[in-house]
């Protein structure tokens, strides 16, 4: 849903987003053309189940924004990095207010381009100018130097689209990350994981059916579920997600875990992981679905397409390493750089070889 909020000399466009376990609220502000945005989810409205959960305090939200008399709403713009809104729902059958504070954190500052086409029409008008002048050559340089910060400011907007008020935008549906972040993982909705993460980034034991010419089979696994916290942030994503999209993880320079499942792209350029020298536990590694009894899923594509790691010899801190239906994977000889590393999983890899890996204590499953 989209529309238009309006409160005082503050003018925003409203995205509300609603899923089935929590809620995107996304506003717009239509002068700076900051955004800024926060996640509703079910479990932290659990107290208002009897009215309705997560999908009462929608139907708030959405009232207070669009002016309804049963709600007084306030928005303060205090904060350089941040919106509050405050929503109070008061009526004769609730025997006290209903209170919904928020807090919108600033994910993107798009004025930023505006520097860019600055500069770029600049450059074009120098351009034009050099062409025509008897002084070519000593314009020359002035131009060059023109270039160069338009170059400069590209990066920059690059940067601050990706990465602003000490959070990152990264992709499958959560929250603005934050930048201290220690632990970061992506895994299909719809997947089991195989590694440690910790029982809280899972939910409740699920049973699946299974069937097979012996006959039809009940197994109970953990799925994993949205996870976001101060230092932990575990999306369970749906659908397909591009590699590309969750390059901003670079920005984490806290990071020290990270797990992409099921990541799959036309090529495996995975090196932008290499600007990551603080991680010490990585997995990329293939979908798992329930009732797969261990093994990866071997339908066309669900196998990350990962064949060079020339960039992991930039990771000197890494003490496991999980490639996990890498089936591309054959040459691992950069591994032999990583002097620390204790675990390595090559199952279901195209990896024959291993003699190269000679670290004390290393403990390698294949």
């Amino acid at each position: 849903m989209e529309f238009k909020f309006d409160y005082c000399a503050n003018h925003y466009l409203v995205r509300y987003i609603q899923n089935a376990n929590d809620s995107i609220l996304r506003l717009e502000d239509t002068r700076t053309l900051q955004i800024f945005e926060t996640l509703l989810l079910d479990r932290s409205y659990m107290e208002y189940t009897a009215l309705g959960g997560l999908e009462f305090v929608n139907r708030l939200i959405l009232k207070g924004l669009q002016k309804d008399s049963t709600i007084q709403t306030k928005l303060d713009v205090s904060l350089s990095d941040r919106l509050k809104l405050i929503f109070t729902y008061t009526q004769a059958l609730i025997t006290k207010p209903i209170v919904i504070d928020l807090e919108l954190m600033l994910i993107r500052r798009t004025s930023a381009s505006e520097d860019v086409e600055v500069l770029g029409r600049r450059l074009r008008e120098l351009e034009s100018v050099v062409a025509a002048s008897a002084h070519k050559h000593e314009l020359e340089g002035m131009l060059s130097q023109i270039k160069r910060d338009v170059e400069s400011a590209t990066k920059r907007v690059t940067v601050l689209e990706e990465m602003s008020g000490g959070m990152v935008l990264l992709p499958g549906g959560g929250p603005p990350c934050p930048a201290h972040v220690t632990t970061v993982a992506f895994i299909p909705a719809n997947s089991k994981s195989f590694h440690s993460l910790g029982t809280a980034y899972f939910s409740e034991t699920q049973s699946y059916s299974t069937y097979s010419p012996s006959g039809s089979h009940t197994i109970s696994i953990k799925m994993p579920i949205q996870y976001c916290t101060a230092t932990d942030y575990v999306i369970a994503y749906s659908g397909n997600l591009p590699l590309k999209s969750v390059m901003p993880v670079k920005y984490l320079k806290h990071c020290t875990t990270l797990s992409l499942v099921g990541f799959m792209n036309p090529s495996d350029d995975f090196s932008f992981l290499g600007e990551m020298p603080q991680l010490t536990h990585l997995y990329i590694t293939s979908i798992i679905r329930p009732g797969a009894a261990g093994q990866p899923e071997h339908a066309a594509g669900n196998h990350p397409r990962l064949s060079n790691i020339s960039w992991i010899t930039k990771l000197p801190n890494l003490q496991t390493v999980n490639f996990f239906g890498c089936s591309s994977l054959v040459d691992i000889t950069p591994l032999k750089e990583l002097k620390r590393l204790k675990q390595l999983d090559l199952r279901f890899t195209g990896v024959k070889n291993t003699e190269c890996i000679t670290s004390p204590g290393i403990t390698i499953t294949k």
